[in-house]
């Protein structure tokens, strides 16, 4: 189970991913190693290699509904 601060992170990236770390890190406010760790553990626990897998397993598991992901790709607010 991913904690909030975690989904908040995949989601993140997700809406964003042109972003590097250290401004996602920034937006968040913590440290771009904080931010790192953060997202290797969700792709340890979700057992995904990269960012499109770790999403695809958190709407499998029911972590991220489907209505949060638009036709872009992007998560919606």
């Amino acid at each position: 189970m991913l904690t909030d601060r975690q989904l908040e992170i995949l989601l993140a990236v997700w809406a964003n991913p042109n972003l590097t770390y250290g401004d996602h890190a920034k937006k968040l406010e913590i440290s771009e190693n904080t931010f790192d760790n953060h997202l290797k553990a969700v792709f340890r626990e979700l057992g995904a290699n990269n960012l499109a897998a770790a999403v695809v397993r958190a709407v499998q598991s029911g972590l991220i509904p489907p209505h949060m992901l638009s036709k872009s790709g992007t998560a919606e607010e």
